[in-house]
């Protein structure tokens, strides 16, 4: 399975740039630098309820992001920073349609604490909490042949997870053969993880360029190996 990003993307991220009339030191300095980068792993996993050891390391990430960070600091943080101004780029209102990382840390800094589902759901929201960036979790064997990351088509709507349908217009997509099964913002039930899912799709995506995207993957991977009986584990990144 391959995955590609669609050029506009990266066009509309250089566009708003452009329109924003920023120097160099000014947008390396707020992330606007108009690469989107995917890093995605491929494997076999199990599903079940996740271990105590799983679940407190969770609870210390958690206890951490309280500690650092009131609701003002979330949107300061740089990879959260870098997805905002990328929404506006797409022509969202990002305290609207916020992204996923966004939506976790808001969570947590409100004591809100995270739901439970299973350990890989634990393990995507663990992954997002350390890096600050989207990261989604699909069924590999419910998406069908390759993938391109590409904006929401116009009047497309899918069921999201937890949230009833939502309109992915201009949102930053995953789509298959069959048409969209994922944003940044909220996967859809086609591709959810469920406790007969066997094989892992699991995506962390940047956008703006990035060159720690091998080490995000090394921590996945070792995770999924730990925690979810990873096998045949495979990364790759993708610009």
């Amino acid at each position: 399975m391959d995955i590609s990003i669609h050029n506009e993307l990266n066009f509309k991220l250089q566009e708003k740039i452009t329109n924003k009339n920023l120097k160099l030191e000014d947008i390396c300095k707020n992330g606007l630098v108009g690469n989107v980068t995917i890093g995605y792993l491929e494997g076999k996993v199990k599903v079940r309820k996740s271990s105590q050891s799983l679940l407190k390391e969770i609870a210390l990430q958690c206890e951490e992001i309280q500690k650092c960070y009131e609701l003002k600091d979330v949107l300061e943080i740089y990879n959260i920073k870098s997805c905002r101004e990328a929404y506006r780029a797409f022509g969202h209102d990002p305290s609207k349609y916020k992204v996923a990382s966004e939506s976790l840390f808001r969570r947590i800094v409100k004591g809100k604490g995270l739901y439970e589902i299973n350990n890989i759901v634990e393990i995507n929201n663990l992954i997002s909490l350390k890096t600050a960036l989207p990261v989604c979790a699909y069924d590999r064997e419910k998406i069908n042949g390759n993938i391109i990351f590409k904006l929401g088509e116009e009047n497309e709507l899918y069921e999201g997870i937890g949230r009833g349908h939502i309109n992915i217009y201009n949102l930053p997509c995953f789509y298959d053969q069959l048409g969209p099964f994922g944003t940044t913002t909220s996967d859809s039930v086609r591709a959810m993880i469920t406790e007969s899912t066997r094989e892992l799709l699991l995506c962390i995506v940047s956008f703006h360029e990035t060159n720690k995207m091998e080490e995000y993957l090394n921590y996945a991977k070792e995770l999924l190996i730990l925690e979810g009986n990873g096998l045949q584990i495979t990364t790759k990144v993708v610009k």
